[in-house]
């Protein structure tokens, strides 16, 4: 009997530990247990809605907190104790709205968003069909692809590469894919339309797919069977409807003197650039899944690697010279979206080209003790401005 019983124990806990590997195994290769990464609301119903308090104007531009370095630059903005004195002075009310992709956002125009923060394809489509004006370029993003089963860019060929029309990453890895000898026809695409990367990879939908930073660096500390592989850079710029541009041009040159403070900041000590990635993992996680952890040192490290390269104001004034005079990248993505379809095959690129606001970065740089460039002031918390005494004024 009880050597019967034994047996039976015994042949219980075999099969219960081949039915356990079998189990990981089956989720772990073919429907890996991702959960989804959610929304910051419902883009589809986004309003400016009422103004709060009182004030002269009310500015709101969008952004992707799933979009590094960008969002660090974004995070010390919102902090801003210059810029928000600039608007306590004029009575003016700014947001910053989180988006997940770049569509949404740019979908958003026609609902009354006044500007946004977005990848250079992005920036093309916007300005193909809304009444915009590029203001400044705001700082590269990393893209990288991931996939299960890869150990390099070559191992893609053939694969179900997910991705959202309308998107950057895709475009911005598009140099890596030709590095290594490939190019669009050696992938099978799978538009995801905003969708969830994670769950269609875990849905058997796609094998890959190309996602900003720090999307891919999660995913792959999160889910050991994932590899991210290559890597690839594209221009984000500062885009502003034509009216806030046109009508409101010292807030323009606010928002850029805002956005040099925040890169000297970044840049003055590695300390600040740790508090910046403490903002940018609590903003990103109000977006991601609660299983989605997302590491203080892979944002540090994603960040320095933009950061260290702005050491002068002449490196900036560079770097923006090189978005208004010479502008392959721009005219790059714009030929890449003809390709794709995200952009109508009349417009022609001398229009978009027309809407590129130049010198507006040079002058502020000119005037830097105006604008207190040497100077930034930033607060621990995200100003909020509920409303502004004189704003009855003129």
């Amino acid at each position: 009997m009880r050597l019967s019983l034994g047996v039976q124990v015994g042949g219980l806990g075999a099969l219960s530990v081949l039915l356990l590997v079998g189990w990981i195994h089956f989720f772990l290769t073919e429907h890996s247990m991702m959960p989804e990464l959610q929304l910051v609301g419902d883009p589809k119903s986004y309003s400016t809605g009422p103004t709060y308090g009182h004030f002269r104007r009310s500015i709101e531009i969008g952004y992707q907190p799933l979009m590094v370095p960008a969002a660090h630059t974004l995070e010390v903005m919102r902090r801003d104790r210059v810029l928000e004195r600039y608007l306590v002075r004029t009575g003016t009310r700014l947001v910053f709205v989180p988006f997940t992709d770049g569509r949404s956002c740019v979908e958003a125009f026609d609902r009354g968003l006044d500007g946004a923060v977005i990848s250079g394809i992005s920036t093309v489509r916007l300005a193909s069909c809304q009444p915009v004006h590029i203001v400044s370029r705001f700082q590269t993003g990393y893209a990288a692809f991931v996939c299960r089963g890869a150990r390099s860019v070559a191992d893609l060929k053939g694969r179900r590469m997910g991705y959202t029309l309308g998107e950057g990453a895709l475009h911005a890895l598009m140099a890596v894919l030709e590095r290594n000898g490939l190019d669009l026809s050696a992938l099978e695409l799978v538009d995801l339309r905003g969708g969830d990367p994670l769950r269609a990879m875990a849905g058997g939908k796609i094998d890959a797919f190309a996602e900003w930073e720090p999307i891919p660096t999660a995913a792959v500390r999160n889910f050991p069977e994932l590899a991210s592989v290559g890597r690839g850079v594209a221009d984000v710029h500062l885009v502003l409807s034509r009216k806030t541009a046109q009508d409101q041009r010292e807030l323009v040159l606010e928002l850029i003197a805002a956005q040099i403070r925040a890169f000297f900041w970044l840049k003055s000590s590695g300390k600040n650039l740790h508090r910046a990635s403490g903002w940018v993992r609590q903003e990103e996680q109000r977006v991601l899944a609660p299983e989605i952890i997302i590491d203080l040192f892979d944002l540090n490290r994603l960040a320095t690697d933009y950061i260290s390269d702005v050491d002068t104001f002449v490196g900036i004034a560079d770097r923006a010279g090189r978005t208004h005079t010479r502008t392959d990248e721009l005219r790059d993505q714009f030929e890449f979206g003809r390709k794709m379809g995200v952009i109508p095959k009349d417009i022609a690129w001398e229009r978009l080209n027309s809407l590129v606001l130049h010198g507006m970065t040079q002058l502020v740089l000119a005037r830097s003790t105006v604008y207190s460039l040497r100077a930034p002031d930033v607060a621990s918390a995200p100003i909020v401005l509920k409303e502004v005494p004189d704003a009855g004024r003129d």
